[in-house]
């Protein structure tokens, strides 16, 4: 299972409210990092960025004296320890912070998680990654059984790694579903899926695959034509 739990780093940098901004400047400096969570004991208040805290010295009459506590940080998303990787993807993905802070079962600070970390197993979880193909069907937007269109790609030795699609505007006639597969033969499986009557809206291009083919057609309609 993918929780948010094995992302969570706990050794990641802190500030407590009541360091001076001075001090978390240099932190977040030396350590070549946008943002750090303030806290107050162990509890969570804000995530601060370095240009907040940079801003907070300059207006400051007497920034020697300035503390953490003083600034106002905007709000930022807080994720449960417990929650599960793709239920915190829609709250996280306008969320411009490349550190989240993490909660656990107390309310306490727990540790962050690395915003493009969390993207990247969301990537990994519907492989996108790696040499799959990707392959996009118009279909009507009432009626259609995803079921069927599976079992049309893995009757055809390709293996359906998964798939989305989105919702369909309210007049549309049809919607298109994409889906990410595993074949030996991505043009055998379009030819294939086109005789059923799909219609493929995109499929990854050829890469030499169905060239030998479409050159032996050629072939033999230039002799057909010599004749």
């Amino acid at each position: 299972m993918t929780f948010i739990r094995q992302y969570t780093d706990a050794s990641y940098p802190v500030f407590q409210k009541e360091e001076c901004v001075e001090d978390a400047v240099k932190l977040l400096l030396h350590s070549r990092l946008y943002a750090a969570p303030v806290l107050d004991g162990k509890q969570f208040l804000a995530m601060a960025s370095l240009h907040e805290l940079q801003a907070g010295l300059n207006e400051a009459e007497d920034s020697s004296s300035l503390k953490v506590s003083h600034l106002h940080f905007r709000s930022s998303v807080v994720l449960d320890i417990r929650e599960h990787l793709l239920d915190s993807i829609s709250r996280i993905a306008d969320d411009t912070l490349p550190v989240i802070a993490v909660t656990g079962d107390d309310g306490g600070y727990e540790g962050v998680v690395l915003r493009d970390e969390l993207f990247r197993d969301v990537a990994s979880v519907f492989n996108l990654l790696g040499d799959e193909f990707t392959l996009e069907l118009e279909v009507p937007s009432m009626g259609v059984k995803i079921s069927e269109i599976v079992q049309s790609i893995e009757k055809n030795d390709a293996m359906v790694l998964s798939f989305g699609a989105r919702a369909p505007e309210p007049d549309a006639a049809g919607m298109v579903i994409t889906f990410r597969v595993h074949t030996s033969s991505l043009y055998r499986l379009v030819k294939n899926l086109e005789k059923y009557g799909y219609l493929i809206g995109y499929h990854t291009p050829y890469s030499g695959e169905g060239r030998d083919e479409l050159r032996d057609k050629a072939l033999e309609f230039m002799r057909y034509i010599d004749m």
